[in-house]
C-alpha cells in the first residue's frame, strides 16, 4: 500500500505501523504492507491510501480505478 503524508503521520502515531516496508494487520480485513508514502501535496492525496485494483471483494463504484 501507499499512504498519503498526514495520513501516513497519523497512523504512525496511533502505531499501526513505524517505516516503509513495515506489516499492518487487518487493514480492511487484509494484511499489507507498507512500500511508499508520499511526500506532502497539500491536496487530498495527503490522506489517501492506495491500494492494488483488486483489493477489495466487490468492485468500488463512482470512483475511479
Amino acid at each position: 500500500m501507499i499512504i498519503g503524508a498526514k495520513e501516513a503521520k497519523m497512523m504512525q502515531e496511533e502505531k499501526l505501523f513505524t517505516k516503509t516496508g513495515d506489516t499492518i494487520n487487518d487493514f480492511f480485513g487484509k494484511d499489507v504492507i507498507v512500500v511508499g508514502i508520499i511526500k506532502e501535496t497539500n491536496t487530498s492525496l495527503d490522506m489517501m491510501h492506495i491500494v492494488e485494483k483488486n483489493f477489495f471483494e466487490k468492485p468500488i463504484t463512482g470512483v475511479l480505478v
